[in-house]
């Protein structure tokens, strides 16, 4: 073999023939194994974000505003069409019911706030949960009403036929905020007639839509009414004592 020292030849052993040096370290090196190289497999890799997830709830987000801005526009131009409104529109009335909810919040704030000094959460925030309530009540007893009548109707139709009817009376409510903020005395009057129609006329609307093979639907619809201002009554007293709560702890 040959020495790597000197660079003669050598009898293989530990120590070189002709110089003395050690073979051991060249042998060594010569029959090491190389060092093995770390291959992370496919699965170890971290894994990329695919681009249609991340845009699959932006994508489905737009749509639903499509949707709802549709539904909008029919029934604005056309109210009387929703008794052509099915289950399937049922978010959209949804979304409509929170507009509505958020826009009488927004005027019971401002009206508040113009005469006395109220917090956030008891003249915005709790008139809003208030009316998703009683929006929520008047769903369900109309609901139980045309079960009662024996009108084919899903809880999905009731809240999609609400929030069709409701467009126009939403409009009203739209009113009612722009001058409410604009500090106009009559803002509270469109908002009061903004709100007659999902309390009274809406399920009426409801009612006469089929005919009706059960009880006598005029009963049923006194009690709709008798029920519905009774909750509404209920959720304006609150309202009301939260206010002279509000305004007695200004005064003092």
């Amino acid at each position: 073999m040959l020495c790597s020292s000197c660079k003669q030849e050598t009898e293989p052993g530990k120590f070189c023939t002709v110089c003395g040096a050690s073979l051991v370290v060249e042998e060594t090196a010569a029959t090491s194994d190389p060092q093995p190289i770390n291959v992370v497999s496919e699965t170890e890799q971290p894994k990329k974000k695919n681009p249609d997830q991340s845009n699959e709830f932006t994508e489905k987000v737009t749509a639903e505003a499509k949707t709802f801005w549709n539904f909008v526009l029919t029934f604005l131009k056309k109210p009387s069409a929703a008794q052509n409104v099915t289950g399937s529109e049922w978010i959209s009335g949804i979304i409509t019911l929170i507009i509505f909810s958020l826009l009488i919040a927004l005027g019971s704030f401002i009206t508040a706030n113009s005469y006395f000094s109220s917090s956030f959460w008891n003249s915005f925030v709790q008139p809003f949960i208030q009316f998703i309530v009683l929006f929520a009540g008047i769903a369900a007893i109309t609901f139980a009403g045309v079960k009662i009548t024996a009108q084919s109707f899903s809880f999905q139709d009731i809240v999609a036929k609400i929030g069709a009817y409701t467009i126009p009376f939403l409009g009203l409510a739209i009113i009612g905020s722009i001058l409410a903020m604009l500090n106009i005395p009559f803002a509270g009057t469109f908002i009061m007639l903004s709100l007659i129609g999902p309390l009274l006329i809406v399920p009426t609307f409801i009612f006469l839509e089929k005919p009706a093979a059960g009880f006598d639907r005029i009963y049923v619809l006194l009690g709709v009414y008798v029920i519905g201002l009774i909750l509404s009554s209920f959720l304006v007293q609150r309202a009301a004592f939260i206010f002279i709560g509000d305004l007695l702890g200004g005064i003092w």
